[in-house]
């Protein structure tokens, strides 16, 4: 239900003083619609927002130029894919509250448990794990392999587990997991969570 408001008011013609009533009706609705997410007219910090609300998911026409837009959408993932986040978008990419994108996923087999902006994630032998993003459907587009990927594995209970970045360009990465056991030893570790920011 939506609220009175007739823009027709004033009309052509139409004195103020026979349509006074539909011109208050109009002000109050203008009142209403701005108090919903700002402050008030008569309250110090008029013009500025109190909150930013949604109504739903949309997809925007994409930005060119300087052009950037917010906007609430949907994120792709196993446990997620029904949930709305906050977007950031610019005419070269697509944040997730300044997040490029993250995923998490099982190291014994690469199935994903949730995720943004991956395409896929592979496990091409014991603890190396590929992560594609690049322009295939539903992942991020990343400018250039100059992002920061925040990585935490668990899993095992005797020994550290370390990885190491092995290659990393704007479509994908590798990392390889290994035991902090003296040899190296490549290790599957139970769970793999990475974050990727910046580029």
């Amino acid at each position: 239900m939506g609220i009175a408001y007739d823009p027709t008011i004033p009309s052509t013609g139409g004195r103020p003083s026979a349509q006074y009533t539909d011109i208050q009706t109009n002000f109050a609705s203008i009142q209403t619609l701005i108090d919903v997410n700002h402050v008030d007219f008569a309250n110090t910090g008029y013009g500025k927002h109190t909150k930013v609300e949604y109504l739903q998911a949309v997809t925007p026409t994409a930005p060119t130029g300087t052009q950037s837009v917010s906007f609430p959408g949907n994120f792709a993932g196993t446990s997620y894919a029904t949930q709305i986040g906050p977007f950031f978008q610019n005419a070269s990419t697509t944040l997730l509250c300044g997040v490029n994108a993250f995923v998490r996923f099982n190291g014994n087999n690469g199935a994903v448990v949730s995720k943004y902006g991956v395409y896929t994630v592979s496990r091409s032998s014991s603890g190396v794990y590929v992560i594609t993003w690049g322009t295939n459907a539903g992942a991020v587009v990343l400018p250039s392999a100059n992002y920061a990927p925040i990585i935490s594995l668990s899993g095992q209970t005797n020994f550290a587990v370390w990885y190491e970045l092995t290659s990393v360009t704007a479509a994908s990465m590798t990392i390889s997991c290994f035991i902090n056991n003296g040899s190296k030893a490549a290790s599957d570790p139970s769970t793999v969570s990475i974050l990727i920011v910046g580029a």
